[in-house]
């Protein structure tokens, strides 16, 4: 049984960013992605990123390891999502 769930995402854009915050979700965590919206403007990058957890201790594993990530200043939980 899995949960939906979303995260905002922010910190300094630099080539293979995305594809680490991917590796992250996807490979170490084994966690689902529904949807994922990241733009950049001027070096920064931000968005918004569904994923599918198991519970709410998956997702804050998933927030702090996304932390360690060379770059990204912040990761949060969006408590209510518009579908």
């Amino acid at each position: 049984m899995s949960f939906l769930a979303r995260i905002q995402i922010s910190g300094i854009d630099k080539i293979g960013m995305i594809n680490n915050v991917t590796n992250v979700i996807s490979k170490e965590l084994n966690v689902n992605i529904r949807t994922m919206y990241i733009e950049s403007h001027d070096g920064i990058f931000e968005g918004d990123i569904d994923i599918y957890v198991h519970n709410t201790e998956d997702l804050n594993e998933l927030i702090h390891n996304l932390r360690k990530i060379k770059g990204v200043n912040k990761v949060s939980r969006v408590e209510e999502i518009d579908d």
